[in-house]
């Protein structure tokens, strides 16, 4: 029986099923990772005083600051005078050096749980980040961080209850659902790995290409996670309360062109359009080039045009979406079995941007002014046109020949499930039944690609 010949597995409504509970619970792990990463770049505005500078080295308050001073691109005057009121009574007299390192802290130990082991988060973390920031309990900022915490807390409470490692090992799966989930994917619908090529990886160019691109987009990724709060506050003068909701904005538009993005690609490549090769080199350049553009453009626009650079900044974040057709799925194109040790070693490299991108602006923002943060905007764009360059150049869209695991029996080949049954006298090397894998038929790298092409 061949690839297509499978038997068809009998559905299982998904309304109250595991399985959507799974995706639910992934979905709310996600969000809350995102807002615990984001939440200080909101925070720490009404956390620190802003009439706070460096004289000779040490720490002083001057009363006179070009962006307090400034009101030709403030709101009304209550606002102003309640903004001011926030920022004079802050509870740290952080500069912008203490500042930016507080912003990387996060990332030195999120680089460690890489190779062993999105969005909406980001958009509801800035959007009720600057209300709570304004109206939330213990000086506002202190409610950002317990709030956050709470519902992790929650969610973690909640997750090993609801979930398991498998379908046959949960308690309150229906056999209906559980032999769904089984006839659909099988048991193991790759042979195990039994050797990882890491010298033949590090070797391949486009792995290097993912590398390289994932590196780069985290870079602009992380600058504005960190930074475009106090971009919002000190270059386009909005106060905190309209911060949070704008700051959010950007996300929203990457929410929608992820998803629409997603769409088009798989649409070229099954239609016969375009290769994946193609896809993939398309949409990253478009994601690279067409963000970089942008946040150029974002930087030159001054209060006066503050809602323009809004919306640059949303056409950036949104170019930035893209890239789910791009270099984020690529990984799989490559190497199917080894997939998430791909993931883990780009994913790796990508985190050092969250080390080094806020700790660059805030070098280059000593004086907060809109000349500052153009030259910061100036190196994300720089970033991200060398990262599409070299994604072009190197990036490839089909199975690489290091890319193909030993199947249980030795035999080199990607395997496939055949009829989800097993083979009568089919035994492990001890003599018992195998049943981590089932039946599959090697299939050569040319053959695999040739049925990506064909689909």
């Amino acid at each position: 029986m061949g690839i297509s010949d499978k038997p068809p597995a009998i559905k299982s409504p998904l309304v109250c099923s595991q399985r959507l509970t799974l995706t639910l619970m992934a979905f709310l792990g996600t969000l809350f990772v995102y807002v615990v990463r984001v939440n200080l770049s909101v925070a720490i505005i009404c956390m620190v005083r802003s009439d706070v500078t460096v004289v000779n080295g040490s720490l002083s308050n001057v009363t006179n600051v070009t962006s307090h001073t400034d009101d030709s691109c403030g709101g009304s005057d209550q606002a102003l005078t309640a903004d001011r009121l926030r920022e004079d009574t802050g509870e740290f007299s952080w500069d912008k050096g203490t500042q930016s390192k507080l912003l990387v802290m996060y990332f030195y130990g999120y680089i460690f749980t890489q190779v062993p082991g999105p969005l909406l988060g980001n958009i509801f973390t800035f959007s009720i980040s600057g209300v709570l920031c304004t109206h939330g309990f213990d000086n506002g900022w202190g409610s950002i961080f317990y709030l956050s915490g709470l519902f992790y807390l929650l969610w973690v409470m909640a997750w090993f209850p609801v979930t398991s490692d498998t379908p046959a090992k949960h308690k309150r799966i229906s056999a209906r659902e559980q032999n769904y989930i089984e006839t659909s994917i099988g048991k193991s619908s790759v042979a195990k790995v039994l050797k990882v090529p890491w010298l033949s990886m590090f070797r391949s160019g486009p792995l290097w290409a993912i590398i390289i691109a994932h590196f780069c987009n985290n870079y602009i990724n992380y600058t504005l996670l960190t930074s475009l709060p106090t971009f919002m506050k000190e270059s386009l003068k909005f106060d905190i309360s309209q911060n949070g909701f704008l700051s959010s904005a950007p996300y929203l538009t990457q929410f929608v062109t992820s998803l629409a993005g997603g769409v088009v690609a798989d649409k070229l490549r099954q239609r016969g359009v375009m290769s994946t090769r193609v896809v993939r080199r398309s949409f990253q350049a478009i994601s690279f080039w067409g963000s970089a553009v942008c946040i150029v453009l974002a930087g030159q626009m001054t209060c006066d045009q503050r809602y323009w650079a809004v919306v640059l900044l949303c056409l950036c974040v949104g170019f930035m979406g893209l890239n789910r057709s791009g270099y984020t799925v690529n990984h799989l194109d490559l190497a199917p079995a080894y997939a998430g040790i791909l993931f883990g070693i780009t994913n790796t490299a990508a985190t050092i941007p969250g080390m080094i991108a806020p700790l660059v602006a805030g070098a280059m923002t000593p004086n907060r002014s809109a000349e500052e943060w153009r030259s910061v905007f100036y190196v994300c764009g720089a970033v991200a046109a060398v990262g599409g360059i070299i994604y072009v150049i190197l990036a490839d869209g089909e199975l690489q020949e290091w890319a193909v695991p030993p199947d249980v029996s030795g035999n080199t080949g990607m395997t496939y499930p055949a009829d989800g049954k097993e083979e009568e006298g089919s035994h492990s090397k001890d003599g018992e039944e195998s049943e981590d894998c089932d039946i599959a038929h090697p299939i050569s790298v040319t053959e695999r690609n040739q049925l990506q092409t064909k689909a």
